[in-house]
């Protein structure tokens, strides 16, 4: 990815240090792009960050209405400058990219990682799949009461309020088959190697003994796994 297509892709934002608007340096971007890319390249060839590209503009924002003017009531945004944020971005590509090429990344890490997520982390660490598959019929209650609960205070509803019609609405699916639901999403996209690599060993196809005399012979059969 070129520097002119992240810049692009950069946000109309710009600290106070900037002396060109991010979105009068995009409609430029054609003219500028091969000098900022000349400076990059020195830059990164002496090893050099510059001092300026670390100055940040702080402007404290209110955490949310109706608080106290003190300062434990806001929290600080701080804006780089606009040239920071695009050579980190383009340092950041080229070193993920190198990374995953010599697959140095730790085959557990979810985080700023494209295709994984707090999710998929969760899911490892907790094994949520063996975790809930074969749960007690009195856990898989509480469960269903949380989203429940969760309707109901999205609806102002009662407790003795019927809660099917605001499950409905809402598009979710009660907790046996959200479980249900999620487990075929991940078989699908681990049996389609777009799952992250460190599903795969908890996926398996089954040895079933006959099967290739069966017309559903060609279909994968899983099989469940055990720690």
């Amino acid at each position: 990815m070129t520097s002119w297509t992240q810049l692009r892709r950069l946000p109309d934002e710009q600290s106070a240090s900037d002396p060109i608007p991010t979105s009068v340096l995009k409609q430029i971007a054609d003219v500028i792009v091969p000098f900022i890319v000349e400076m990059f390249n020195r830059l990164l060839s002496e090893g050099h960050f510059p001092a300026v590209f670390k100055e940040a503009f702080i402007t404290p924002v209110m955490k949310k209405p109706g608080l106290d003017a003190d300062t434990s009531s806001y929290h600080p945004i701080s804006n780089l400058p606009v040239l920071s944020k695009l050579l980190e971005r383009l340092v950041v590509r080229q070193l993920m990219g190198y990374l995953s090429s010599a697959d140095l990344l730790p085959s557990l890490q979810s985080g700023f990682r494209q295709g994984h997520s707090t999710e998929t982390a969760v899911q490892w660490v907790l094994s949520d799949i063996i975790m809930l598959v074969g749960i007690s019929a009195h856990l898989m209650r509480q469960l269903q009461s949380v989203l429940n609960a969760a309707a109901q205070l999205i609806f102002n509803l009662k407790r003795s309020d019927h809660i099917t019609d605001a499950i409905v609405s809402l598009h979710w699916l009660r907790v046996p088959e959200h479980i249900q639901y999620k487990i075929a999403v991940l078989s699908y996209k681990v049996l389609h190697d777009t799952a992250p690599r460190y599903l795969k060993p908890l996926t398996r196809v089954a040895d079933i003994p006959g099967r290739r005399a069966l017309r559903s012979a060609s279909t994968d059969h899983l099989e469940v796994p055990y720690f």
